[in-house]
């Protein structure tokens, strides 16, 4: 007898429990939708890239949220970097889309500093032969000589510059750009990306990767200390991942069909946090049917 009544009790709490949580659910999920950035965010590289039916990260989670129309738009622009972003927020209808918008993500920095390396790597690749005959050892060592030549080329001082300067544009624009959006929305809640390595752990990649990282940390330890943000930690999903998440092998910096489902995850877990299926003080459902029962 004393069972069934703790289990009585336990389905009445976790029913409890599942409205409440079903009411917290529904107080969580955009009801619109702002989308800022680069590439990453505008689907470049998958199937039934550029219309809006390109299974993007975005475009996942304007579907799981159920926003269309007015409450989704997608203002990323293929190339975009920093700079570009910041005077992007001048516009009008830009503005007028921040304003009107509970939720906004944004993806951008790469292309500050990324670009420098692709060409280099465009470069070399570019005086490779078409056909490298059917031998493995042969390709391979071509293709080695080839990234050593992109390493020598980016340890130059000259280049190394370059990256510093990338990096010390985006940490100025970035600032202005999140202050920015603040002044024209401050209630609205924004999501973040950090930059990810797209060379980490790709063989022989190594030494590039090395070099980017030692400026995209420069970068990723801005967005982490914003105040006012949540932060979403791509890099980190990414990280020794960048053969199984990008188009890297083909020369492509950017997120395939895999790599675009975890930035979904990550983005949609910080929005849409699980609930711990324990009561207020945390017990189980059970323990605390016995509890009660014990203590009336």
């Amino acid at each position: 007898m004393k069972i069934k009544l703790i289990h009585l009790i336990a389905s009445f709490l976790a029913l409890i429990l599942f409205f409440s949580i079903s009411a917290s659910a529904v107080d969580l999920k955009p009801k619109s939708m702002l989308v800022l950035g680069d590439s990453i965010s505008t689907g470049y590289g998958l199937d039934g890239y550029p219309n809006a039916n390109a299974a993007s990260y975005c475009n996942r989670l304007a579907s799981s949220f159920g926003l269309s129309g007015d409450n989704y738009t997608n203002n990323a622009i293929d190339g975009n970097n920093s700079a570009n972003l910041l005077s992007q927020l001048t516009d009008e209808e830009i503005a007028k889309k921040i304003k009107s918008s509970d939720t906004i993500i944004i993806s951008i920095g790469g292309n500050d500093i990324l670009d420098i390396v692709f060409s280099s790597l465009e470069s070399v690749m570019d005086s490779l032969p078409e056909q490298t005959g059917q031998d493995t050892a042969e390709t391979l060592s071509i293709y080695s000589d080839a990234i050593k030549k992109v390493t020598a080329e980016i340890e130059k001082p000259n280049v190394q510059c370059e990256f510093q300067a990338g990096v010390n544009g985006f940490l100025n624009n970035y600032k202005k750009i999140i202050e920015k959006i603040k002044i024209i929305s401050p209630t609205a809640k924004i999501y973040v990306q950090t930059v990810y390595n797209p060379f980490d752990g790709v063989y022989g990649f190594g030494e590039i990767s090395s070099y980017c990282e030692n400026y995209l940390s420069q970068m990723n330890q801005e967005i982490a200390s914003t105040s006012g943000i949540a932060v979403i930690d791509i890099h980190s999903a990414f990280k020794g991942k960048a053969m199984a998440y990008t188009n890297i092998m083909s020369m492509d910096i950017h997120p395939n069909i895999k790599g675009h489902h975890v930035i979904y995850r990550e983005i949609y877990n910080t929005i849409m946090p699980k609930p711990i299926p324990k009561d207020f003080q945390g017990r189980t459902l059970l323990a605390s049917a016995e509890y009660i029962l014990n203590n009336i």
